[in-house]
């Protein structure tokens, strides 16, 4: 994704993401990597000097895209990282819900209903309970 490459770009000190990507064969549309690192920056892991955070080390250092790698990072730090993961198996990169189908595909629905409902289960939730009592 823009996201990551513009992490990589900026962990690997290759300058400022746009100009780099600019001058790529094919560069991505310059909209893309604007919106991309606005994105870091809301996620934290670029300052307002548009320089890498350590927590944006941490989501470069990742394979997972920088919003699901922050979601798994918060749910190690809470202690209910078995939760997070279940989460984030379901997610895509926009944060979406990669079962979700528009069409009327019901072994997809009926797939998708089996994750929320292990989701939900007691065992899994029983870490994210006891993480946020403390």
């Amino acid at each position: 994704t823009t996201r990551l490459v513009c992490l990589q770009i900026k962990i690997l000190g290759l300058g400022d993401p746009a100009g780099f990507l600019g001058a790529a064969v094919e560069p991505p549309p310059p909209q893309k990597v604007e919106m991309a690192m606005k994105h870091l920056n809301t996620l934290g892991a670029l300052d307002e000097d548009q320089k890498l955070t350590m927590i944006g080390c941490y989501l470069a250092d990742s394979s997972a895209p920088p919003r699901i790698a922050k979601m798994i990072l918060w749910g190690a730090s809470l202690l209910c990282l078995d939760p997070v993961l279940w989460i984030a198996v379901g997610l895509d990169d926009d944060g979406r819900d990669i079962f979700f189908s528009s069409s009327n595909d019901e072994g997809l629905r009926a797939h998708h209903k089996k994750f929320l409902d292990k989701c939900a289960s007691p065992e899994l939730g029983r870490g994210f309970s006891d993480a946020m009592a403390r």
